[in-house]
């Protein structure tokens, strides 16, 4: 719906002068900026890739937690913290990813625990073989990965602190 009397027709007979003038009704600077002005920038734009990202994470970290607290059902407690992470990152809600990025730090901690943990109980006539090579490269570039993610949800966090509410309302929308 077009604000105020833009395109109304003057005439009777439909025969075609549009009155330009505008109903002059009293509205507040947020709604005009959020109806007219709010255009998006590229912080918003990399926001918006970054909760996707962060969106995607989370779904997938719900498997990650669920395989580790397989082996240990401590670990199930934990599981419904990964909900911080997604509504979080689909609100734009700057607690909830906090919350999400506190989670995801000391879940990640206890992951390359677990993987150091487990290359050191390996016997010593497997450590010496050429699959325990890779299975310690792979878990290198598991926490190198690990590490990436825990930055790309610190630097979501970051930018939704420099946004603007207004520019966070548009986010939401």
């Amino acid at each position: 719906m077009i604000p105020g009397n833009i395109g109304r027709r003057t005439s009777r007979n439909n025969s075609g002068r549009i009155d330009n003038e505008i109903n002059m009704e009293p509205v507040t600077q947020n709604e005009i900026d959020l109806e007219r002005n709010v255009t998006t920038t590229s912080l918003m734009r990399k926001c918006r890739e970054n909760a996707l990202l962060i969106k995607n994470i989370s779904i997938m970290d719900i498997f990650l937690s669920a395989s580790i607290a397989m082996l240990n059902h401590y670990y199930f407690i934990l599981l419904p913290m990964f909900l911080f992470g997604y509504f979080g990152a689909k609100r734009y809600n700057e607690k909830y990813i906090l919350v999400f990025l506190s989670y995801y730090s000391i879940a990640n901690i206890i992951r390359c625990h677990f993987y150091v943990k487990t290359i050191l109980n390996t016997p010593a006539n497997f450590r010496s073989s050429h699959m325990f090579t890779l299975y310690f490269n792979f878990i290198l570039f598991v926490c190198f990965i690990i590490t990436l993610i825990n930055g790309k949800i610190y630097k979501f966090y970051k930018q939704i602190k420099q946004l603007s509410e207004l520019e966070l309302e548009h986010l939401r929308n």
